[in-house]
């Protein structure tokens, strides 16, 4: 038996030949492709661009809050 690689019963390979093919195809594709972000540590780097995105976001919200307000001060109960 090779590292990583597991035995299938009869019994369980009944039960994948009972399911639908794109199903199958569907979590193959999605296995494939966890293995591939964890090892080019993708994952990562997702997280830092949701990350970066969210500030942008967050920095564009309050440049139109001040430009709706027409001052260049706004209190805090005022932002809330």
């Amino acid at each position: 038996r090779e590292e990583g690689v597991e035995t299938i019963s009869e019994f369980d390979k009944d039960i994948i030949k009972s399911l639908p093919v794109e199903l199958l195809q569907s979590v193959r594709e999605r296995e494939r492709k966890a293995i591939e972000d964890s090892r080019a540590g993708v994952e990562s780097i997702r997280k830092r661009q949701q990350l970066l995105g969210g500030i942008t976001k967050f920095f564009n919200m309050l440049r139109l809050i001040f430009q709706s307000s027409n001052r260049s001060v706004i209190t805090r109960k005022e932002l809330i």
